[in-house]
């Protein structure tokens, strides 16, 4: 009996703690998609100009290029369904980094009304989310008083003590998935995310979408989750012994400005204890419904939109002469070589260093191709690409051999979906297994009809996250 438990600890142990069950079935999990951001996190918190911490509607709400383009460093610690209790234990992750630095970045917290409102269900009760953020058994029983008030209110002590034993019963609720379809985890959970953290959507409403507000008034507090305020507390006095300062953002809502003052209760009652806060709401964001996709969403447009508002409505300044420096620290920057050294099909033509045009008159269905990169095997990277396609459909693809000399693996992300709104950006993210990367541009839709892609593409960067175990980790606290 003893050792039939100590093998089963063993195994849990294997599977969660040690990461055995991602590296045996891919990203495509929330817990994957937790463990990717909290392993990126400290090299991005000890540089960045702002930090937002939220749900989907932050993860997915918040671009990176704004910031990008006018030499900021963002991190958007966004996690889908993530609410009070998701960000505050992801503010405790990068506490000690934060501690040291001399000049404190923005933390933007998101306030979302259906996150910490009473509900019949558990949708939002954080239980994955906290699984795949707090990774160890002393930390979840030194802050059980914490986490037992917040699984009691949604019935959920069972989970909780059995997260406490056994955290890998997480996986049971992939088991029929991948007993159907081995490789049903392999990608990216909700989409892949920009060097910032942040994957963008690209749909937009159905004209009979969001006619009706669902919330116009001041929310009463009684109607709020108690222990969900409570975290939220909790966040605020961090973020108030580390110095930060801090702006709590009303969730973004396709019904803006209408719920502009749902908040205002919740607002002021923290504004009693933390009167620093800077409030953002819905009015102040200049959204329109044309800026979120059918799910309520923000677009990339609106993400945008968003992210300058942030910038502007907070006086992000960030240090435009230590940025290079800081960019270097916190990722592996691989310069892609000017289009004028890419092997270039008959018809493709190059526009700029990082830009090439194509009329539909290409011969081949390899646009371009770029020379190999070399990178480090095991660690993620993201390729970020502006697109303007007028028709067609384009493959931008990551391809490398599997140990060297075994079959090619490759990893894509198709155009299509961001061609709908016009000129777009695109995101690959992989994690390849060997030193020797290629990138092509695949003309898919020449491949499979309708018929050759016309446009052009710009290839914005090719970076790589740095951790602070790598081998080559220069990572440095801003001071």
């Amino acid at each position: 009996m003893v050792c039939a438990l100590l093998c089963f600890l063993l195994i849990d142990e294997y599977l969660y703690g040690q990461g055995g069950f991602l590296a045996l079935t891919g990203q495509a999990s929330q817990e994957a998609q937790i463990v990717s951001k909290v392993t990126r996190a400290p090299a991005l918190a000890a540089t960045s100009d702002l930090i937002a911490f939220g749900s989907s509607y932050v993860r997915s709400g918040l671009a990176g290029q704004p910031f990008w383009d006018r030499q900021l460093i963002p991190f958007n610690f966004g996690i889908s369904g993530g609410s009070s209790l998701t960000a505050y234990f992801a503010l405790k992750r990068i506490e000690p980094i934060l501690a040291q630095r001399r000049t404190k970045p923005w933390l933007v917290l998101e306030i979302k009304v259906e996150a910490l409102e009473r509900a019949d269900n558990t949708l939002w009760a954080e239980y994955p989310q906290y699984l795949g953020i707090v990774r160890s058994r002393r930390e979840r029983l030194a802050e059980a008083p914490v986490l037992w008030r917040h699984f009691r209110a949604y019935g959920m002590l069972s989970p909780f003590i059995s997260s406490i034993v056994l955290p890998s019963g997480l996986y049971r609720s992939h088991a029929v998935q991948l007993l159907q379809r081995p490789s049903a985890l392999d990608g990216y959970f909700y989409g892949m995310e920009d060097a910032s953290g942040f994957a963008p959507l690209y749909g937009v409403p159905r004209p009979d979408q969001f006619g009706t507000a669902p919330y116009t008034a001041p929310i009463d507090m009684g109607r709020f989750v108690a222990p969900k305020i409570h975290e939220i507390r909790a966040f605020l006095a961090m973020a108030r012994r580390l110095e930060c300062p801090v702006a709590l953002y009303s969730s973004p809502s396709p019904y803006g400005p209408r719920d502009a003052t749902i908040y205002d209760r919740l607002f002021a009652t923290l504004q009693q204890e933390f009167p620093n806060v800077a409030i953002l709401r819905t009015s102040d964001y200049g959204l329109v419904k044309s800026d979120f996709d059918g799910g309520g969403h923000p677009n990339l447009a609106g993400s945008d939109k968003l992210s300058e508002m942030l910038i502007r409505k907070l006086d992000v300044r960030g240090a435009p002469d230590t940025y290079d420096s800081r960019l270097g620290s916190t990722f592996e920057v691989l310069a892609p070589p000017p289009t004028t050294d890419w092997a270039l099909a008959q018809g493709v033509r190059p526009v700029s260093p990082t830009v090439i045009e194509f009329d539909g008159s290409a011969t081949s269905l390899v646009l371009g191709k770029l020379p190999p990169f070399l990178v480090q095997p095991g660690r993620e990277y993201v390729i970020e690409v502006r697109t303007d396609i007028t028709a067609g459909e384009l493959f931008v693809t990551a391809a490398w051999n599997r140990r060297g000399t075994g079959p090619l693996v490759e990893r894509s992300v198709s155009t299509a979906q961001a061609a709908v709104s016009g000129p777009s950006r695109v995101v690959l993210r992989m994690v390849p297994r060997h030193s020797r990367l290629t990138i092509s541009i695949v003309d898919h839709a020449a491949s499979v009809g309708p018929g050759p892609s016309r446009g052009r593409l710009e290839i914005l960067r090719f970076w790589g996250d740095r951790h602070k175990d790598d081998a080559d980790s220069d990572i440095r606290v801003v001071q």
